[in-house]
């Protein structure tokens, strides 16, 4: 115990004496989210949320139903899967459910909630009064609704996986070919799991302490409202962390290159997919997702993106739950391999 407390209070002040930790971890989110704010602000700021016009068919009873929430606004149209001609329709939604979209922007997410619950009522056999129309999808208290959001939600969800490059340092410094501290702790009689899991654990909870610096820095500083559930903002927070973190130890556990090269390919693979997600803009996402849609089913930081936005600005949890077997799957198959890869070895000379 003791030597796990010592290990813990060696790596926190390992990291805050880090130059590159303070910019990359500290400086650099809060300094790209006032990029966003002023970049992207005035042009995709809007002052209220627009109603959505959703296309139905003219006998179908989700008039009745969208009739009863405020932000849609129903459209009789003669041929619901044709909304190619239609400028003023973003979305349509025939008698069956299914969904008819020009994109997957904020109305299309907006709408495939409302969808998502009238279906989950179904399945449940519940009345059509035991919809739950007065709910409110969209939060409108002085909230900048809008494309903004979303990139917010990305900046969060791709820094919530900056956790790989401290653990980075942990698979180096734990493997004698890589590091002389690694020597070191292979002579040790400790066992490896006694400098691994405090580690771990210690670069996790710093890591989330910084982003949540980062929220409170968007929503107090640049006046950017995100969180509106903040018990489900901190669990997927974490579930990033420790994908993260895994992806951390697994790469640094690997004898392909030193720490440096190592940190390029973290930085490298976090701006990917931040890119593929929408980091340049949401109209990028648009495109992904209009052209490519399986790449953001399987790209973490777009999952967690979704999800973070979905989950407080939607209050639709529905998504969670595969969110959480595909980051939890990526996470265990990468620290399977980072175990297999630092597990103690014996050497003839190092």
């Amino acid at each position: 115990m003791n030597a796990s407390l010592r290990q813990i209070k060696y790596e926190v002040l390992l990291l805050f004496r880090s130059k590159s930790f303070l910019f990359w971890t500290v400086a650099f989110p809060l300094l790209l989210a006032i990029f966003y704010k002023f970049a992207f602000g005035n042009l995709l700021i809007k002052d209220e949320f627009e109603t959505i016009n959703v296309g139905i068919e003219s006998n179908s009873y989700l008039k009745y139903v969208f009739d009863e929430i405020e932000i849609i606004n129903p459209v009789v149209m003669d041929d619901i899967s044709d909304i190619s001609e239609r400028d003023d329709i973003d979305v349509s939604v025939d008698s069956e459910l299914n969904m008819y979209v020009k994109g997957r922007g904020i109305n299309e997410t907006i709408v495939k909630s409302i969808v998502d619950q009238i279906i989950e009522m179904n399945e449940l056999k519940m009345p059509i009064d035991s919809y739950d129309f007065t709910k409110s999808y969209v939060n409108q208290h002085n909230e900048e609704e809008n494309g903004l959001l979303l990139s917010f939600y990305m900046l969060v969800a791709m820094f919530s996986f900056y956790s790989a490059f401290s653990t980075n340092g942990v698979a180096t410094q734990s493997k004698g070919e890589l590091s002389v501290l690694g020597m070191r702790k292979d002579i040790s009689a400790l066992k490896r799991v006694y400098f691994i899991i405090p580690t771990l654990m210690a670069n996790i909870a710093i890591n989330m302490t910084m982003n949540f610096l980062l929220i409170v820095f968007i929503e107090n500083v640049l006046d950017v409202r995100l969180i509106n559930n903040l018990s489900l903002t901190v669990f997927l927070i974490l579930f990033g962390n420790i994908f993260g973190a895994s992806f951390g130890l697994f790469l640094g556990s690997l004898n392909i290159a030193n720490r440096g090269l190592k940190d390029t390919i973290i930085r490298g693979f976090m701006l990917l997919a931040a890119g593929l997600n929408g980091m340049t803009g949401p109209d990028v996402k648009l495109i992904i997702d209009n052209n490519f849609p399986i790449i953001n089913k399987f790209n973490p930081i777009g999952v967690l993106t979704d999800n973070l936005l979905r989950v407080n600005m939607l209050n639709n949890t529905s998504h969670i739950k595969p969110m959480t077997v595909l980051i939890g799957a990526y996470s265990i198959i990468l620290l399977s391999i980072a175990y297999i890869q630092l597990r103690r070895k014996t050497y003839d000379s190092i």
